[in-house]
């Protein structure tokens, strides 16, 4: 494939584009060569976002008879973003940093648009 857009097209600094555009060659790489490694990957993350959002309701639930929405929704959001933090500090595969990563990737040209559907479908599913 020819790339016909250059870094100079957008707003983000060249060593970000590279940077992005290696991680899209190593998920891809890791998608064809060690899929059940990127299966795990994807299912940890589904599985730390799911236990931080029950963690999340059961904050609101306990404090729902204290009347005050907004302390109880903001430690609900702190809750969640914790398990955010655990995604990325145990490098799970998460889908919508995937839809980031490979749009990049794609629009620079490092991945078909084919190879780029079934790896987010193959993260989706799992």
């Amino acid at each position: 494939m020819k790339n016909s857009k250059s870094i100079e097209d957008t707003y983000a600094k060249k060593s970000i584009i590279h940077k992005i555009v290696g991680q899209v060659q190593i998920k891809e790489f890791m998608a064809d060569q060690t899929p059940m490694r990127y299966t795990l990957k994807a299912i940890m993350a589904g599985f730390l976002l799911s236990i931080v959002t029950v963690f999340m309701l059961a904050i609101k639930t306990q404090f729902a008879i204290t009347h005050n929405d907004g302390l109880i929704n903001l430690m609900g959001v702190i809750a969640f973003s914790l398990g955010l933090v655990l995604v990325v500090l145990t490098n799970s595969e998460l889908l919508t940093s995937n839809f980031m990563y490979f749009s990049v990737g794609w629009y620079y040209k490092a991945i078909s648009l084919k190879k780029m559907t079934w790896i987010l479908i193959f993260c989706f599913i799992r």
